[in-house]
């Protein structure tokens, strides 16, 4: 049975593409068609200092598992895929957080998905992926919860088996400054 819909959606996509070509969001280069849904080229994405282990948030101590720890009271770890300083991941957050590019969380998801491809980490093992929350007038300032987008494409059309997203569970009760002006 032939399908007018999904014609009309791939005709469109083409016309899309053709006016407006994918370009990687990092070096501005056209990209492949396997590298436009996460809208990096392969060239940036190898050349991201990815971290290679998860970190202790008391003593910033690498941390090869999730399970050793080295400070007993701090049950929590740091998992930052890259330096906020490497000038493209920076841009990256900018664009989605200040510039109002939600398509900034494709490439932001691709890093994370690769980052823990590299670590030793079964998603299986835990019950929720759960975004940290903006406070209420943030949100309604910004209109969105850039970690709970970055979340969203991190979790859809994985693979590997997530859990499902949590955003109800953590509730931001107090409306701390913004990183960007401390």
């Amino acid at each position: 049975m032939f399908n007018y819909k999904s014609m009309l959606t791939q005709l469109k996509n083409l016309i899309f593409n053709i006016l407006f070509p994918p370009i990687c969001l990092i070096c501005g280069k056209y990209l492949e068609e396997v590298e436009a849904a996460g809208l990096i080229c392969g060239g940036c994405l190898e050349s991201l200092p990815l971290s290679t282990a998860f970190s202790c948030p008391a003593c910033g101590a690498r941390r090869l598992s999730l399970y050793k720890l080295c400070h007993k009271n701090s049950a929590l770890v740091l998992a930052a895929a890259a330096p906020y300083s490497y000038e493209p991941i920076k841009t990256l957050i900018w664009q989605l957080k200040f510039q109002n590019k939600r398509f900034a969380a494709n490439p932001i998801a691709v890093i994370l998905k690769r980052y823990l491809k590299n670590l030793d980490f079964d998603p299986q093992e835990f019950h929720a992926i759960i975004p940290i929350p903006l406070h209420k007038s943030r949100r309604t300032m910004r209109g969105f919860n850039q970690s709970e987008i970055i979340a969203e494409k991190f979790i859809s059309g994985n693979d590997d088996k997530f859990p499902p997203l949590d955003t109800k569970i953590l509730i931001r009760t107090k409306n701390t400054e913004p990183q960007t002006e401390k």
